[in-house]
């Protein structure tokens, strides 16, 4: 079944049945077979233990871990001296014969180039669901890794391995003994298709022909699997002329990537033929991917007919279409990735969670589970070895660490323990870690501090050796409130966006009379710990940093254990972001090139390395999806980007750093209009846009305009970014393509190839700016969904014109638009359409001020208030439009559709959906902007959701939110500022347009009484040409 076929499910409303990844988390190198009913998939753990989970499912989708085929000591002595976490146990592959499973896989320690094991082994068990009954392993003498067995219909069985050869690696094929692990020949069959490094090799027998199936292309951009058959088992073997048979689906956009290293296998019942494979929930840059690899499941077509090729029956997506036999979705048995949150209690008697994990061995002495005198706490016993050392062979210092945790397996999460630490030695810590390897880990923690009352203080602090890592400063605040004696502190991980991880803390009451009260600490980036061969884990530890331990030792005791993930966030995403050919799934991938923006467009203006500080700010970053107000926090800039926050006033600027009090005033990222249309070049002053000024006076720092000359408009945004005229981020649609009949606004889309030719010239014309489409009135179904498929192959976004008709916006949502402008013309949405829009990942701009079938809403606006006598738009909007703009006839409430707009709006937004703010344009600008803000929170929304919507949310909507939307370190310096006393929410809310400085790139402009720039230069740059007959000087002219 094509694309097309699967696309045209989707438009009928067929839901998938099942999403991937089926085994969230590190979850690397799957193989998989089905055994009496029942199918069994293992999995890489390198150098975490217990070692390779084994899954049992009766139905594909429903997983439970059943148990670790490494989970003691004497199995595997040499595991406890693997020297990284890159090392350990590698691919592993499961296969049963005669009533016994087998597991094959290679302990690796690579000391060196020159020091290095590579340690071939087999594993056998008659009952997978007893842990204790995997066997210790037998040896296989062979250099080289990914062991997999086959065994022959004529009793033989055969081996494959990658060899580790002087010339690379090949694929070795040989006959083996599995009792005693000896080897006959080996040769070497069939190296792949000549991309390089083939590896992971499985054997198959299907209808008299041997199949050799292989990952290659290396383990990032390049893996994929192809297949390859022979009459003979050892050859010659032909290539799959369709090779690669498993890949990402489209290298250049899909969310899924790395898609290879596959295994197949067939329902024996039911005559159904899988596979499943690794990828990455990286999309094509490759800059977040905490969770690492994972494990995918596909449908798979293999023909009856003699020497048939297996192939997929669709690519490897979030949602899958294939029907799966019970209840639609994922419903796993393995803790911490169903709905509910994952919590322990350290109960008497109770044991840890199969799902674990500790960083090689455990000294089991040093986790005690309700010791005398701390009922339902871990006491943990601190170890020398810290969390960023490698073993070497001639260590003093015992391979053993104190780490507890377990898997991320979702993007967004929430980690929590409570904490109970008295540091005794001058290095003693212990905290909460988000952990991949020794040289990548964010540690949140605890630590000895003798220059205070309490003897310790808490420190964030990331560590990471990835490519072009920007490492945030250590952050060493003390603890928060005032401490109880032995009161536990909270420490809490938070990913509430794809890029950023949070770390908060709060003082828990001993009576847990109150709530804990959490505390922003700081941030750090995802990218830091993403990379290699895992994925990250999330856990407690404890150390010394290389202090022997005694009996004197430092203890921790942990409890309430709490991880609670994203659930409607899971779904959403993987539904979104590879679903066919929508235009939605690359709302993720779109971003605005940082060093673009800040470097290039204001290198005259903002080239110097001088930083410039925000300081005594009441900050609202907007990186969280829950309100947070970090006090006199410290904003650092340089050179147009955010580089430093820092909570408290304690904080150490650089030399020669440019300082602005805030004085307690709120700072919030700079606001987005998501849809707002303007006079463009065509101003009566096109140098001078006083429009422009407008909005970069009321906080808006990025405008997005849906119905825009190209020319025009992308002339306008490069004077606006050369520094010839003030005003906000210009983004544009170009031109509207229109269904309309009239010849001057007609766009024919009878064919993909006119849809290609109107992309073409809207991003020729239009620039880079124009990474948005509108259509409007286009009456053809088919017409639209062309436009999104070629929108698509562009890393163009589509966001037509709603509002005209209901039923255009229903399939608006089900078709993947990135959003709907307009509200939909009925008076109420009910909960099932409500549902629908929050399912398909778009997102709606409903526009109150514009909409139809009543009195449009700004007219509501106006005769609320007083525009014309208000100062703020009189010193920005011309004095012949403010003076018009009161309403002399009043209307009633009921004739205000708005106000139900408002309510769905609401409803929308607590379902998940993104609602945009946008204020079309309407006079006054700048100030109409604001007013929508107040209005979207008149219908039960949260001022902060409203904020957060006019903010970041405007920014995921279209796809920019790794630039600009939130103040948070590696992004773009928009920032507003509000004035004393302003200083949280609800007064931000209350008073949104009256902010007293802007900055915009790291530009500083006071924006009381106009654009005044103010720092790196004082001063217009150009005088600004008269506004109003008023400002007209001796010989000038209007």
């Amino acid at each position: 079944m094509d694309g097309f076929a699967f696309l045209w499910l989707w438009i009928v409303g067929v839901t998938a049945s099942y999403f991937n990844p089926i085994l969230p988390g590190f979850h690397p190198d799957p193989s998989c077979i089905y055994v009496e009913r029942t199918f069994f998939c293992v999995t890489s753990t390198f150098t975490w233990f217990p070692g390779v989970p084994v899954y049992a499912s009766k139905d594909i989708h429903r997983w439970e871990l059943v148990s670790s085929v490494l989970n003691r000591r004497e199995q595997l002595p040499q595991f406890a001296d693997a020297p990284t976490g890159q090392d350990g146990l590698f691919a592993s592959t499961i296969r049963h014969h005669n009533g016994t499973f087998y597991v094959t896989t290679t302990y690796v320690s690579i000391a060196s180039y020159r020091d290095f094991v590579m340690e071939n082994l087999i594993f056998s068990t008659a009952d997978p669901y007893n842990a204790s009954s995997w066997s210790i392993p037998t040896k296989v003498d062979f250099i080289g890794y990914d062991p997999s067995l086959l065994f022959d219909d004529d009793g033989t069985v055969y081996f494959t391995g990658a060899a580790a050869l002087s010339t690379g690696t090949a694929i070795a094929l040989a006959t083996i003994d599995v009792d005693s692990g000896s080897l006959g020949p080996i040769s070497y069959p069939w190296n792949g298709t000549g991309l390089g490094t083939a590896e992971g090799p499985h054997l198959y027998k299907k209808d008299g022909w041997y199949y050799i199936l292989v990952a290659e292309g290396g383990t990032k951009e390049n893996h994929r699997g192809s297949i390859a058959r022979s009459l003979t088992v050892g050859g010659p073997y032909e290539s799959d002329p369709a090779n690669p048979i498993v890949i990402a689906e489209h290298l250049n956009s899909s969310y899924f990537q790395t898609v290879g290293h596959a295994d197949l296998f067939q329902d024996e019942d039911t005559g159904l033929w899988w596979g499943v494979a690794l990828a990455m929930r990286s999309g094509p840059d490759f800059v977040s991917y905490p969770m690492g690899r994972e494990t995918v499941l596909f449908p798979v077509s293999w023909p009856g007919e003699v020497g048939g090729w297996p192939s997929l029956l669709e690519p490897v997506r979030g949602q899958m279409g294939t029907s799966l036999s019970g209840k639609s979705g994922n419903a796993s048995g393995i803790p911490g990735t169903r709905d509910e949150p994952d919590v322990v209690d350290f109960d008497v008697s109770s044991d840890f969670p199969t799902h674990w994990l500790h960083i090689r061995y455990p000294e089991e002495a040093a986790y005690v589970i309700s010791p005398p005198g701390h009922l339902k706490q871990l006491q943990l016993g601190l170890s020398a070895r810290n969390l960023s050392s490698v073993v070497t062979r001639n260590s003093t210092i015992p391979s053993i660490i104190t780490f507890l945790g377990r898997r991320q397996t979702d993007t967004l999460f929430s980690f929590s323990v409570d904490l109970e630490f008295h540091p005794k030695g001058p290095a003693d810590e212990a905290g909460v870690s988000v952990y991949l390897d020794e040289q990548r880990h964010i540690d949140f923690a605890i630590i000895a501090d003798d220059q205070v009352v309490d003897g310790k203080r808490l420190r964030l602090r990331s560590f990471s050796n990835n490519e072009n890592a920007t490492l945030p400063q250590d952050v060493i605040v003390p603890l928060p409130g005032v401490q109880e004696a032995d009161a536990a502190v909270r420490l809490e991980v938070r990913a509430e966006n794809t890029t950023h991880y949070i770390f908060l803390a709060g003082q828990v009451r001993r009576d847990l009379s109150e709530d804990t009260q959490m505390t922003v600490v700081g941030h750090s980036l995802a990218s830091l710990v993403s990379g290699g061969y895992t994925g990250t884990v999330v856990g407690v530890y404890g150390t010394t940093n290389g202090e022997a331990t005694t009996a004197n030792t430092s203890v921790a005791y942990a409890s309430r254990w709490s991880e609670t993930i994203s659930e409607g966030y899971r779904r959403a995403s993987l539904k979104s972001r590879d679903s066919g050919d929508c235009a939605r799934m690359f709302v993720s991938s779109r971003k605005i090139n940082a060093i673009y923006e800040t470097a290039n467009l204001h290198h005259a203006r903002v080239s110097e390395d001088r930083p410039f500080a925000i300081t005594n700010a009441s900050l609202i970053s907007m990186g969280l999806t829950t309100p947070e107000l970090m006090r006199q926090a410290t904003v650092l800039v340089q050179k147009g980007q955010i580089v430093a926050i820092s909570p408290g006033p304690d904080v150490k600027l650089p030399a020669h750093c440019e300082v602005l009090d805030a004085e307690g005033g709120a700072v919030l990222p700079g606001f987005i209009d998501i849809h707002g249309h303007w006079g463009g070049f065509f101003s009566p002053f096109p140098t001078q846009s006083w429009k422009m000024e407008t909005f970069l006076g009321y906080g808006v720092t990025k405008i997005h305009n849906p119905a825009s000359s190209n020319v025009a408009g992308h002339i306008e945004r490069v004077l606006i970014d050369k520094g010839r005229m003030y005003g906000p981020r210009v983004y544009h649609t170009g031109d509207v393509l229109y269904g309309s009949t009239q010849p001057s606004v007609y766009t024919e889309i009878n064919s993909l190839a006119d849809a290609r030719d109107a992309l073409l010239r809207i991003k020729e014309e239009g620039g880079d700016a124009s990474f948005t489409v509108k259509n409007h009135q286009v009456v053809s179904r088919s017409a639209r969904q062309r436009l999104l498929l070629e929108a698509a192959k562009r890393d163009m976004l589509v966001v037509p014109e709603g509002g005209w008709s209901f039923d255009w916006g229903l399939t608006y949502f089900i078709d993947g638009y990135t959003s709907q402008e307009h509200p939909l013309p009925v008076p109420e949405l009910y909960d099932d359409f409500l549902s629908l829009i929050a399912a398909s990942g778009s997102s709606y701009t409903p526009l109150a001020v514009m909409n139809y079938g009543s009195i449009f809403g700004q007219h509501w606006i106006h005769q609320d208030a007083d525009i014309p006598n208000d100062a703020k738009p009189r010193k920005y909007v011309r004095h012949d439009i403010v003076e018009i703009l009161i309403e002399v006839k009043q209307a009633p409430n009921n004739s205000y559709l708005f106000f139900n707009t408002t309510l769905s709006t609401a409803k929308l937004a607590k379902q998940g959906a993104r609602t945009n703010v946008g204020a079309h344009g309407e006079q006054p600008i700048g100030h109409l902007f604001h007013s929508v803000i107040e209005t979207m929170a008149l219908g039960a929304q949260t001022p902060y959701s409203v904020l957060r919507s006019a903010t970041i949310g405007n920014a995921i909507s279209l796809g920019l939110q790794s630039s600009v939307g939130s103040i948070e370190v590696g992004k773009l310096a928009d920032i507003v500022i509000y004035p004393p006393g302003v200083d949280n929410v609800e007064k931000v809310w209350e008073q949104s347009g009256y902010v007293n400085f802007v900055m915009r790139g790291g530009i500083v402009f006071s924006v009381e009484d106009g654009i005044v720039e103010l720092w790196p230069r004082k001063g217009r740059n150009q005088a600004r040409s008269p506004l109003n007959p008023e400002d007209v000087t001796r010989g000038g002219e209007i």
